[in-house]
């Protein structure tokens, strides 16, 4: 967890190679160990896969960033499927990374797909901060489409769902992003 963190602070701090080597040496770490090696050691496995996936994508490699972000998904859904709860609740996470990736490789349906499964997952759980969230995403990845009237929706979705939560600044982040969906679709070409 301790090294989980520091990926977390140096990602934090722009620290970017530094948080790449630390990500590749907790995975490392991690398998060497084992999936038997203690009691969570299969969830601190799945968790060092998406810390790897992550760290590539703020490098800018979101390619490479989709398998690691792809073995943490299937590993935290086997957990899931075997009862734990909190893998279940890491699944839609790794989603969603992968989700981001896929959109900054410019695959917009992928990538909306990604979030519409993250949304569903969240709301299987009662989890209304992810919820919005992920909704937040879809937004961004329908205002990239060009789909203007559905990002409108699911910003306006996701501004309400945090107001609920008590989190302005959240919500003034989606009316951001709503007014960045509204100039760009009246933006006059060339």
């Amino acid at each position: 967890m301790a090294e989980s963190e520091n990926i977390e602070r140096l990602l934090e701090h722009g620290a970017l190679p530094e948080a790449y080597t630390a990500a590749q040496h907790l995975l490392e770490h991690c398998l060497e160990a084992g999936e038997s090696a203690y009691t969570l050691a299969a969830y601190d496995i799945a968790l060092a896969y998406t810390k790897l996936g992550r760290t590539l994508r703020h490098l800018g490699d979101a390619e490479a960033a989709l398998q690691p972000l792809t073995e943490a998904r299937e590993r935290f859904q086997a957990l899931a499927d075997s009862g734990n709860s909190t893998a279940r609740s890491m699944a839609p996470v790794a989603i969603a990374e992968y989700g981001d990736c896929l959109k900054d490789l410019g695959r917009l349906d992928e990538a909306a797909s990604a979030y519409e499964e993250v949304i569903q997952l969240a709301e299987h759980l009662g989890d209304k901060r992810h919820i919005a969230t992920a909704k937040g995403q879809l937004g961004t990845a329908r205002i990239w489409q060009r789909r203007y009237n559905e990002a409108l929706a699911v910003c306006i979705e996701a501004g309400e769902i945090f107001d609920a939560l008590g989190e302005p600044g959240s919500v003034a982040a989606a009316w951001h992003q709503i007014g960045l969906g509204r100039v760009d679709e009246f933006r006059i070409p060339g």
